[in-house]
């Protein structure tokens, strides 16, 4: 008998080896980039730069690969920190959730 952790890697494998992950982080990957092309439109439109949309944006981008990955989540670390900073200037110096 299986355990549930031996199942899951079997599924896994089996997902990969008929290319369902493969064709979901292309799916992913095309959507992400229709929703970005949109957002520049609006941008544009507006003449606003939003940067906070971009920010979420940015976390919800799907990686090419883990490396890329583990550089984009640190340049939003920073830029989640800075915005706070930013943030706490317009709150009179107080953080507000």
């Amino acid at each position: 008998m299986q355990t549930k952790e031996e199942l899951r890697k079997e599924i896994l494998d089996d997902l990969d080896r008929l290319g369902s992950l493969q064709y979901t982080a292309k799916m992913l990957r095309e959507l992400f980039n229709k929703i970005e092309a949109e957002f520049k439109v609006l941008e544009r439109q507006s003449g606003i730069k939003n940067w906070i949309f971009r920010l979420l944006l940015q976390a919800l981008k799907p990686p090419q690969d883990q490396s890329e990955n583990v550089e984009a989540r640190r340049d939003i670390e920073v830029a989640a920190a800075l915005a706070r900073r930013a943030l706490t200037g317009f709150r009179g110096g107080r953080t507000q959730c």
